[in-house]
């Protein structure tokens, strides 16, 4: 894509700020560049700093506005860390995509955080 070409979509998301969480590669990438390209600041968060930052990378190349924090979302820490530092970038985040996680077994209402 040219970098000119993000800014020809709609831009439905105009000064909203999401968070994506594994947004390094895979899914979590393409749902980040498509938050991108509607207009959105993205937050890429994801273990990996290369996959992450490269993909933070590619955004700001096409013109989009984002971020790269290393997350690690099973740590309460990490994850506090990360939207500060989004926070402090971008303001209020208005979007969540939670799309890293474990598989894990069980019951939702019976797991704990552990």
């Amino acid at each position: 894509m040219q970098p000119d070409r993000i800014l020809q979509h709609a831009r439905r998301l105009e000064g909203e700020v999401a968070i994506v969480t594994g947004a390094g590669q895979g899914i979590g990438r393409a749902i980040a560049t498509r938050l991108s390209r509607e207009g959105a600041a993205v937050a890429i968060l994801d273990k990996n700093p290369e996959t992450g930052e490269e993909a933070a990378a590619k955004l700001r190349q096409l013109g989009g506005r984002a971020k790269f924090a290393t997350c690690d979302v099973t740590d309460r820490e990490s994850v506090r860390h990360a939207v500060t530092i989004v926070e402090a970038e971008y303001g209020p985040i208005s979007a969540l995509v939670n799309n890293a996680g474990i598989g894990v077994r069980g019951r939702f209402l019976e797991l704990s955080q552990d």
